[in-house]
């Protein structure tokens, strides 16, 4: 990614041992443009759904997704 001039990678000014990664302005058109295209396709399949229908589902993964992320995930310890 970096050789993509996606990320830059910079000696972390508090800690020597530690690299910073951050996006670079190609990096943050190129999350955002996927992002884009994640939520058509989104919108594509969803739309099947009344929206009423479409909060269930909703509700439903964010319960899910709370246990899940509890003590870190799918019981990975």
């Amino acid at each position: 990614m970096e050789r993509r001039g996606l990320v830059r990678r910079t000696p972390s000014k508090k800690d020597r041992r530690r690299v910073d990664v951050e996006l670079t302005e190609a990096g943050a058109s190129a999350w955002e443009g996927a992002m884009a295209v994640l939520g058509r396709e989104e919108e594509r399949l969803l739309c099947v759904l009344p929206a009423k229908e479409r909060r269930q589902l909703s509700d439903m993964l964010r319960r899910i997704m709370a246990v899940a992320e509890e003590g870190g995930g799918a019981g990975w310890r």
